[in-house]
């Protein structure tokens, strides 16, 4: 049986809507049953909302995007609603701050595994990035498992 991961994150601008899709086909290529949140009908807020918190928490891994100064709020909500008895892991990639100096994350989540995988250097090679990003998630939920 395979995995299954929930991508958790800001999905409402396209350049989020591309970010996690390209992160899910990345770990998809790893073997990963992958839920994406914005591939959901949005048509009906509560059921889409319904439908987030129920596969939120019944995922084997939660996989959260904590990018920027603040984690998206939606993000935390779900990061919260799954509480600490399951497996979520962290990520960032935005090169603007250090792991061993970080003032920018709220402290909540440091309860959570992070995988810090900055991209400076994206133009040089997204594709590269992409799956360095999916290789370090993959590495820490196999070392949690």
């Amino acid at each position: 049986m395979r995995t299954t991961l929930y991508l958790a994150g800001p999905l409402f601008g396209l350049a989020d809507q591309a970010h996690n899709l390209k992160l899910a086909t990345e770990l998809q290529m790893l073997g990963y049953k992958v839920i994406l949140p914005q591939m959901y009908n949005f048509g009906t807020l509560g059921e889409t909302v319904s439908q987030c918190y129920a596969d939120a928490y019944e995922a084997d891994v939660m996989v959260a995007n904590i990018d920027g100064t603040d984690a998206d709020s939606g993000t935390a909500l779900e990061v919260g609603y799954r509480g600490l008895d399951k497996l979520t892991i962290l990520y960032r990639t935005d090169f603007r701050t250090q792991v061993d100096q970080e003032l920018g994350m709220n402290g909540m989540f440091k309860r959570f595994p992070l995988v810090y995988a900055p991209i400076a250097d994206i133009a040089i090679d997204v594709d590269k990035a992409y799956r360095n990003l999916a290789n370090l998630i993959h590495e820490e939920v196999e070392r949690l498992l």
